[in-house]
């Protein structure tokens, strides 16, 4: 079964990924248990903090994997995953979460206080959750 997870981005590590043109996504040292648990075939859903927005999704084809090398924003993110049809959506088509966060199990679950959430990236999202949100970057895609 595909599992969906959250990958939190600031602004700048967002910017830094794009740049980049790398195919991974990665998370600090102490994200690495969690890392472990994404599996190839699983999606990654972006959002960008502080922006409170989420910016796009991946397909992961690769699962973890350590390499000390990748830095955005001056900091390390060795624990990897790989991924491939990235859909990424222009600033201004970032899908705010506002208007349907009421309909989303995680953000009811923390009573709106869904930081921890956030912060503890990657994250799993369930499949009502990821319904919603991928389908709202796909209509946000196509405007």
């Amino acid at each position: 079964m595909v599992r969906y997870w959250l990958s939190a981005h600031t602004v700048d590590t967002w910017r830094g990924f794009l740049e980049s043109g790398t195919q991974d996504a990665g998370w600090s040292e102490k994200k690495g248990k969690r890392v472990k648990q994404i599996q190839p075939g699983d999606r990654l859903i972006f959002y960008i903090v502080g922006e409170k927005v989420f910016a796009g999704y991946a397909q992961v084809t690769e699962g973890h994997h350590y390499d000390p090398s990748l830095r955005f924003a001056g900091d390390r993110y060795p624990h990897r995953v790989t991924f491939d049809n990235l859909k990424v959506l222009d600033k201004q088509d970032w899908v705010s979460m506002d208007p349907f966060k009421k309909e989303l199990n995680f953000y009811n679950y923390h009573k709106g206080i869904y930081s921890s959430f956030i912060w503890r990236s990657p994250s799993e999202f369930d499949q009502h959750d990821a319904g919603i949100l991928i389908g709202k970057i796909d209509e946000a895609a196509v405007k």
